[in-house]
Order: structure tokens, then C-alpha cells, then sequence
């Protein structure tokens, strides 16, 4: 399975390496990692740079967009119909989190089973500080028109 990553950026330095590392180890999907920088002013775009990975092109906005949300929702438009269709499944990347090696297999493995066309997650939040680790729920029962 091939599967688009896009992940925005801003400002992400700190985390980017980390992030872009779980995302190109992962397990039995074949991933692209399309990142859109938010113009950041620190030093994302060189640390992006360290990796000579053909998988991942860098987009940089011409101008900031605001938010991570309208981030997003500019690069899903920028992308063209005929590069969409290289890929299988699309996943939103935020810059500062950790994936777990079967992240992605995992989703394409619901999606496939069940016929659906949006997958969401729980996610594990890790408290380095105090090396506690704790669910955020985001599986809540759907309504209508979800």
C-alpha cells in the first residue's frame, strides 16, 4: 500500500527529526512524506534537509497561513488530482509527534476491513518529565453526518 504523508510544519525543529524518523520507519506500507512549512523562522527547513531521502519533498508556503489547520487544508488543495492518484491512503502528520512502526498498517488494515473512508486513533501522550504515559480519547461514538 502506498501512502501519502503530509505533515505541517512550523517552526518544528525541535521535533521534526524525531517525527519524520517514525514516519519513514514504517512497517509493511510504502510512504512519501510531503511536508508544507508554515514559513518557519527557526531552523525546520535544515533539519528537514539532513534527511536525502526521496521520499520527502519540502513545500514552503509563500506566506503564513495562520494555523496548523489552514496548513492543512492549503496543502490538501495544492496537491493535484494526478499526484493523488499514486497513492492509496492519505495520512495527516502533525511535526511534533512519535509514530509507532505499525501506525499506519494498523489504519490501512481498518479502513480495507471495513469498507471506510476516514480512520482516526487514540493517541498515547508520554510525559517525559514524569515518564508517565496516558491515553487522549479521540475514538467518541459517531452522529449523524460524521
Amino acid at each position: 500500500m502506498r501512502v501519502l504523508v503530509i505533515l505541517a510544519s512550523y517552526n518544528g525543529e525541535k521535533y521534526i527529526y524525531d517525527q519524520i524518523n517514525s514516519i519513514l520507519s514504517q512497517v509493511n506500507v510504502n510512504v512519501e512524506i510531503f511536508v508544507f512549512d508554515d514559513v518557519s523562522t527557526d531552523s525546520t527547513i535544515k533539519v528537514l534537509e539532513i534527511f536525502s531521502d526521496p521520499r520527502i519533498k519540502i513545500f514552503v508556503n509563500k506566506a503564513p497561513s495562520g494555523s496548523a489547520a489552514n496548513n492543512f487544508c492549503n496543502s490538501l488543495l495544492t496537491i493535484t488530482d494526478d499526484t493523488y492518484k499514486n497513492y492509496d491512503f492519505i495520512a495527516l502528520s502533525d511535526q511534533d509527534d512519535i509514530w509507532c512502526e505499525n501506525k499506519l498498517k494498523t489504519a490501512v488494515d481498518k479502513l480495507n476491513a471495513n469498507g471506510f473512508c476516514l480512520y482516526a486513533s487514540n493517541l498515547l501522550l508520554w510525559e517525559q518529565n514524569s515518564g508517565r504515559e496516558s491515553i487522549i480519547k479521540k475514538d467518541f461514538p459517531q452522529k449523524e453526518f460524521d
